[in-house]
């Protein structure tokens, strides 16, 4: 009986079991869409955005590579066409380039430039195009993943290196300022500005002024600051910059003495930086750099000749020993014909040391190198340098051209004569110019390199 009773209970919850499992509650749906249907309403607002921009788009992007800074102006219509202008040259800046577009949704509504185009320079694989690595260009994106929009600003994200392209609603006044090809103009115009003069930011800070040195590099696109601070030390910052109809847009923030610039403009001949508040700051146009190159050596610059080239500023005897390098590459007096070199000085601040490199390169291969090292002092209260040699000329074919006893060369001339360092400025270009205070006929001067 007590069996049976089991068998019975058995059976019955096997069905009660089977009675819920019938049953499930309705669960709510998480979306009231089908997947199809939200990514078609994704993509509708992605285009419906682009297309919302009726005077066209001011469009800023960084690269992975060196960082820099890239603007645009684009106006996308609804054939799956963009009219695009940009910054990378002068004939990208006053001449629009028509290509195709299309909206995508892949992992998100994605903006992708499908044509090759001004933008799609920054990630041509051939770095012939760009100067940057082969294969990778300069590590950017025809891709762009749709973020958000937030006023008048579209954020885009790039797939694969994740860098934000911003689209900037244009006015009319600045599309036709962009169809009209004054892009151009306004981009070579802030250039000169740092080809003519040492632009500085002029801080108040109670009072007291401080200035912050500013440069820009038009080949890696980035803008840089450098401010002394009392202790004597060096504060430095980068970040890509962009150039605008007024001036440049910085694509981060240039961060110096605690405050967030986020660009440059022009108000009429003067110019003045604004930060992320829109606070504005005067910009000084300094006829040499401010900051002692002798503080900068070896935490900015290097000092360099090239082939062939003789800079302003020097002596006939500074121009000797550089010549004795420089002129010398070509001919056969190493008992080689190199078609490019560059002789280097780089100094080591910790170490007090000073590194001469001559480079020197033959038939398209990556070359050779000498080197002289040399210890040196200086003595703070004047300035001067004195140098002896620590290690011999070694390496590479063109220690005669650093060395040879009896003609004007760098050795010579570091291990005979104390030296002084500060700029030289002609035509808006800063060198660094050694001056020997033991015979002071000898000048020469070099470029600066960073």
């Amino acid at each position: 009986m007590i069996r049976i009773m089991k068998k019975i209970i058995y059976i019955l919850s096997i069905g009660l079991l089977l009675i819920s499992s019938c049953s499930k509650p309705e669960v709510e749906p998480l979306f009231d869409k089908l997947p199809e249907e939200r990514m078609l309403e994704r993509n509708a607002e992605l285009t419906g955005v682009l297309l919302g921009g009726e005077n066209g788009w001011k469009a800023f992007l960084k690269t992975s590579l060196r960082g820099g800074g890239y603007g645009f102006y684009m106006d996308f219509d609804d054939q799956n066409k963009v009219t695009m202008v940009a910054d990378w040259d002068d004939e990208s800046a006053k001449t629009p380039k028509e290509s195709t577009y299309r909206v995508q949704y892949i992992s998100n509504s994605t903006l992708i430039f499908d044509t090759y185009t001004y933008i799609t320079i920054l990630q041509d694989p051939n770095n012939v195009h760009n100067g940057g690595t082969q294969k990778e260009g300069l590590q950017s994106d025809i891709e762009f993943e749709y973020t958000k929009m937030s006023g008048d600003t579209v954020f885009l994200t790039g797939r694969k290196y994740r860098n934000t392209l911003y689209l900037i609603k244009a006015t009319e006044a600045e599309q036709q300022s962009y169809s009209d090809g004054v892009y151009d103009g306004a981009v070579n115009k802030t250039k000169n500005l740092f080809a003519t003069s040492f632009p500085r930011i002029v801080l108040d800070d109670g009072g007291e002024q401080k200035k912050i040195e500013i440069g820009i590099s038009n080949n890696s696109k980035l803008i840089s600051s450098d401010y002394l601070a009392q202790e004597g030390s060096i504060i430095s910052s980068s970040t890509g910059f962009a150039f605008t109809l007024d001036g440049l847009y910085f694509v981060d923030n240039l961060v110096s003495e605690g405050i967030r610039f986020a660009g440059l403009r022009w108000k009429g001949d003067d110019v003045v930086v604004y930060d992320v508040l829109g606070r504005e700051y005067a910009v000084e146009q300094g006829a040499e750099p401010g900051i002692p190159l002798d503080i900068l050596l070896g935490v900015k610059y290097k000092l360099q000749a090239k082939l062939k080239t003789i800079n302003p500023g020097m002596t006939s005897k500074g121009e000797d020993i550089i010549k004795q390098y420089v002129n010398n590459l070509d001919n056969r007096y190493s008992g080689y014909v190199f078609n490019n070199g560059t002789l280097t000085l780089t100094f080591d601040l910790a170490n007090r040391r000073l590194t001469v490199d001559g480079w020197h390169n033959q038939n398209g291969n990556s070359g050779w190198t000498t080197t002289i090292v040399f210890d040196y002092i200086k003595d703070e209260s004047t300035g001067e340098y004195s140098f002896t040699r620590r290690t011999a000329a070694s390496g590479g074919y063109v220690s005669i051209l650093m060395t040879e006893e009896g003609k004007p060369n760098i050795q010579d001339f570091l291990l005979n004569n104390k030296i002084k360092i500060d700029y030289y400025a002609a035509d808006g270009i800063a060198y660094g110019r050694m001056t020997s205070v033991t015979n002071p006929d000898i000048v020469v001067t070099w470029d600066l390199i960073q």
